[in-house]
This record gives structure tokens, C-alpha cells and sequence, in this order.
């Protein structure tokens, strides 16, 4: 069990510097001075914690998620989007996308196993396409596994 746990942490981290290594985020600005503008869109996972490149994740159908984004300047602060954000889910019958409003979040529904990339798209400034800010959310949805019986001896019932 110890070197199945062993071997899944180094399967784990490979993949974390494998996707950080060939999924930076991509983005489109001009330079501004002020540092006004925002430069990253920092998708998370309201548990996962702020990513500022694709951000990769393996979630189990029946999990609750949301994708929450912080808009950030050249300086780490946040600032706020010239748009509301898109969402769009690579194939909707694995995973579907419900944006809230103000686009700063959506609610991800689970519907099947299987790999789901959901693109986000704002835009930094008023000028479409100048400060255009691109992030993916790549999701492997599989299915929960038991890893435990728990077997217990209780009581038989008198007959």
C-alpha cells in the first residue's frame, strides 16, 4: 500500500510539472504603466487554490465545484475586468458550465467520466482583443473507487 501511495504522489507531481511546463497562461497586453490593468485571471477551484497557468484537476462525479477567478495586475493585486468572462466547456455532456453574473465564478455539473476543458476568456481593458486574458480549466472527471470493506462482526438476530 505504502509504494502504491509512493508512486502516486510521483505520478502526481510529474503531471503537476508537466502541465505547468507546457500550459502557461496565454495572454495578450500592452504595457501600462499604472499597472491598472489586469494581466492574469487566476482560476481556482474554491478548494484548489490560486493557479496562473491551465489548471489541471481530477474531480469525482458527485463532487459540488465551482470555478472562482481573481483578476490580478502586473503587481499581484486584484483589479477588476473591462467584461464579464465566458465560459465554455469543451464537450457539455461530461461537463456543463452555469457562470454567476458577475462571471467572477461558475458552477461546474459533473455528468459524466471522461476529460472536459472548460475555456475562459475576459477582457483586461475596454478594447477587445489588447488585454485579452485566456485560462483553461482541464478536468478528468472519473468515477468515485471504494479503496476500504470495512467488514465489522455484529449480532445475528435471534430467529
Amino acid at each position: 500500500m505504502t509504494a502504491e501511495l509512493i508512486a502516486f504522489g510521483l505520478v502526481f507531481a510529474s503531471g503537476l510539472l508537466l502541465g505547468w511546463l507546457t500550459s502557461p497562461i496565454r495572454k495578450r497586453h500592452r504595457h501600462n504603466a499604472a499597472g491598472d490593468l489586469p494581466t492574469r485571471l487566476n482560476a481556482s477551484l474554491a478548494d484548489e487554490g490560486e493557479k496562473e497557468m491551465d489548471l489541471n484537476v481530477t474531480l469525482h462525479l458527485g463532487q459540488s465545484k465551482s470555478i472562482v477567478l481573481n483578476p490580478t495586475g502586473p503587481d499581484g493585486a486584484s483589479v477588476p475586468l473591462a467584461s464579464v468572462p465566458t465560459y465554455q466547456s469543451s464537450d457539455p455532456s461530461i461537463l456543463d458550465v452555469e457562470p454567476a453574473a458577475d462571471g467572477l465564478s461558475a458552477k461546474l455539473t459533473l455528468k459524466a467520466v471522461g476529460s472536459a476543458t472548460v475555456a475562459i476568456h475576459a477582457e483586461g481593458d475596454a478594447t477587445a482583443g489588447v488585454d485579452a486574458l485566456d485560462q483553461n480549466v482541464i478536468v478528468d472527471l472519473q468515477q468515485e473507487e471504494a479503496n476500504a470493506l470495512n467488514a465489522k462482526v455484529v449480532d445475528t438476530p435471534a430467529v
